[in-house]
């Protein structure tokens, strides 16, 4: 696997200006990539990632059956396709819709530049991933994966993850 630092923007053109600034820190342009993450349950159109929905009917039926139902709920969460109120270990809330900048980073020192600089443009939600890196992206990126947040200290001592 490989170390991955990302970030989350709004917008495609500060999405596409953090990928330059990861550029002008020395990162390759085979190292740095920006893609969309579609929001919830729009995951099954986009070229990785998988259906909320089939998570959420999982999550649904298993709580139905340690309730001593028959696997099928007809609480409102189904029918407007909102979630359950759950525990937040019980299901893991999926990444905010918008852009992300990903950077190829092995060594320690280029992740914690990769989080400063992300986190210098305006990223959101920067997080510390490890996952398939080929021809200058990130191939294996899950939108149903909470994302590992880094702490990005004030003093510059470098990000520690949570």
């Amino acid at each position: 696997m490989t170390p991955i630092i990302a970030g989350r923007f709004e917008d495609k053109g500060k999405a596409e200006y953090a990928a330059e600034a990861l550029r002008q820190r020395g990162f390759a342009a085979e190292e740095v990539t920006v893609f969309y993450s579609n929001p919830r349950g729009q995951h099954a159109t986009s070229r990785v990632g998988g259906e909320r929905d089939m998570v959420r009917g999982a999550y649904l039926g298993s709580l139905a059956s340690a309730q001593g139902g028959s696997g099928h709920s007809d609480s409102a969460a189904t029918e407007t396709g909102e979630w359950p109120e759950t525990p937040d270990d019980a299901v893991p809330m999926p990444r905010r819709v918008g852009f992300i900048v990903a950077a190829r980073a092995t060594e320690y020192a280029r992740r914690v530049v990769a989080a400063n600089v992300l986190q210098s443009v305006g990223a959101k939600d920067v997080e510390r991933a490890d996952g398939t890196w080929k021809m200058g992206k990130w191939t294996d990126f899950d939108p149903l994966q909470s994302p590992k947040l880094v702490d990005l200290p004030p003093s510059g001592r470098g990000p520690t993850q949570r």
